[in-house]
């Protein structure tokens, strides 16, 4: 799951969570439901799964790459579970095996007995499965009346989160679509630096790693402080810096191969990226232009006096000076 994930670029809220059920909650399982079983793997959520996703967008795409690439036995939204006096709000949850062609490898073999209950849901839908566990309400009788109306508009409140969020990834993909950026004077925004960056810089040195996206917040403040802060300006930045930047990245790129072939790990970059003939990503091949033109000098007290700002901010909301001694 781990691996489709992130082939798919899909934003996780936290990291994925498994576990195998333990024996004092199989016992408890099997005394509160009276189950009649002769193995323990009968057991449907001996092994759970759960992903949980920033937008709902991916959290459905995540259920196709379910059904796509594993064998279901169950599929279940547990919004359908809710009868006229329960209120609550949906996951999916798949019951799902090894495909036969998986267990046809002789490391999956021994694993065809096993079943995964995998369960699919969005942060907010987290939030109100994590609440209502914790208050235990899940039926409307067993909230107190004074209750009620509260809990109901947080059930509305996170459902409509879901939504709105789903409104801002519409409504921002729409303007990336129809931004022009060949001579427009707006104000430089993330979505629009990082148009004109993939336009302008190698699309093979910008980052895939959904671990490490490009920081293109960051490296708006660092223009806007230089007064870089229009698409003009911008573009005229990286054509003049073109040269030098890419010399940059040649030299960095030679000595990642020559460390991997004395059968070091690259340093400053990864394999992979060493392999592909990349360093810089789109986010720092920006940062040595930005630091050519302005001059190394300035640019590193720039950046000094930007880092001791976030100790300064940090310190303050923690009330210590932790930062201050390290």
């Amino acid at each position: 799951m781990e691996e489709l994930i992130q082939q798919k670029n899909l934003t996780l809220g936290f990291p994925l969570q498994w576990r195998v059920k333990p024996w004092e909650s199989i016992a408890e399982k099997i005394q509160r439901k009276a189950l009649e079983i002769k193995k323990i793997i009968e057991v449907k959520d001996l092994i759970g799964i759960r992903i949980t996703f920033l937008f709902q967008r991916d959290a459905l795409t995540a259920c196709e790459l379910v059904r796509q690439n594993f064998k279901i036995l169950e599929e279940e939204n547990t919004l359908k579970r809710l009868g006229d006096s329960q209120f609550g709000y949906s996951s999916i949850h798949f019951l799902a095996e090894l495909k036969a062609d998986w267990l046809s490898l002789p490391t999956f073999k021994r694993l065809g007995n096993f079943r995964a209950e995998i369960q699919v849901r969005t942060v907010a839908q987290h939030i109100w499965a994590a609440a209502s566990h914790v208050l235990q309400y899940k039926h409307e009788a067993s909230v107190p009346p004074p209750i009620r109306r509260a809990i109901f508009r947080v059930a509305a409140l996170l459902e409509m989160a879901d939504l709105e969020f789903e409104r801002v990834l519409s409504e921002r993909a729409s303007y990336v679509t129809h931004i022009e950026t060949a001579s427009s004077s707006e104000v430089l925004n993330v979505d629009l630096l990082a148009k004109i960056l993939d336009e302008e810089l190698p699309l093979k040195n910008k980052s895939a790693d959904s671990d490490d996206p490009e920081d293109y917040a960051e490296l708006l403040g660092e223009l806007l402080a230089f007064s870089i802060d229009t698409p003009d300006k911008l573009r005229a930045l990286l054509k003049k810096q073109e040269k030098a930047t890419m010399k940059d990245e040649i030299r960095e790129v030679k000595r990642c191969e020559k460390q991997l072939q004395l059968g070091r790990v690259p340093h400053g970059t990864s394999v992979e990226r060493t392999q592909r003939g990349v360093y810089f990503t789109h986010v720092g091949l920006t940062r040595g232009a930005l630091q050519k033109e302005v001059g190394e000098k300035k640019y590193d007290e720039f950046r000094q006096s930007r880092y001791l700002e976030l100790l300064q901010s940090r310190k303050v909301r923690s009330g210590t000076t932790n930062e201050e001694k390290t």
